[in-house]
């Protein structure tokens, strides 16, 4: 059997250029999801204070998540406060 070498990435605190530079495209993704959960367990009513294309990236996962995992429906049911814009 395959043994995979799992490595969590550490939480930026900021999201800079360099940052994104130095960043493998591997991880990528987990680097900026990690940000956006830490800022939001964080700052929960601070959601907006995210840049924007920060918030898309979330949203689009978080729906990509749920539609795979049951559909639409699915969504609805776990994130009603994210039905409005995720359509």
């Amino acid at each position: 059997m395959t043994k995979f070498n799992i490595i969590v990435p550490s939480t930026p605190e900021a999201i800079t250029s360099d940052l994104l530079a130095a960043t493998s495209d591997d991880i990528i993704e987990n680097v900026l999801l990690n940000y956006v959960l830490d800022f939001l367990q964080h700052r929960p009513d601070n959601a907006e204070d995210l840049p924007i294309a920060l918030q898309a990236h979330y949203l689009a996962f978080i729906l990509d998540c749920e539609v795979l995992n049951g559909g639409f429906n699915q969504l609805f049911f776990n994130h009603p406060e994210m039905a409005d814009d995720a359509t």
